[in-house]
């Protein structure tokens, strides 16, 4: 299955002490990461395009969505399913492959987890590192990235 799991409730370093109108989900699939904003409740709807409103049956209006429905659609995509397929029908949404993946870091240096995504920089000189706070499993983010990442997978959680 293509379709491993996801990270939800997470807030992006930079957004920290500023009202957060959207949360982030990271879904993991075979491939890589899809980084998709979900709107937090009583926040404005998001709408959806393409692929997604089509799963949804969100047609015309606007609706607000939810982790519950980010994993729905990642797990309807089947066997096929890749972040880079992923990432377009979720507006806002990109892909990380795990090819261009350096290293990512779980640390909880505070109360909070966080999880950097450290990328090879492109031609496009992307941002190169990205950090998510939230409450996140040790347990689980070896799971669901330790058997594609091996070695570039470091979790530094003390007791």
């Amino acid at each position: 299955m293509a379709y491993l799991g996801q990270f939800d409730n997470l807030v992006r370093e930079q957004d920290r002490g500023h009202a957060v109108r959207f949360t982030r989900s990271i879904v993991v699939f075979t491939d890589g990461l899809a980084v998709c904003p979900v709107p937090v409740p009583g926040g404005s709807p998001v709408l959806q395009r393409g692929v997604l409103s089509r799963l949804l049956g969100t047609g015309g209006p606007a609706r607000q969505v939810r982790a519950e429905q980010l994993q729905a659609v990642a797990l309807g995509a089947g066997a096929d399913g890749t972040a880079g397929g992923f990432a377009p029908g979720w507006r806002g949404a990109h892909a990380i492959p795990f090819a261009i993946v350096e290293r990512i870091v779980l640390a909880r240096p505070q109360q909070v987890s966080r999880l950097e995504i450290h990328e090879a920089v492109g031609a496009d000189g992307g941002p190169g590192r990205t950090v998510y706070l939230g409450d996140l499993s040790p347990a689980r983010v070896r799971e669901l990235l330790g058997p594609a990442l091996g070695e570039r997978l470091h979790i530094d959680v003390g007791p």
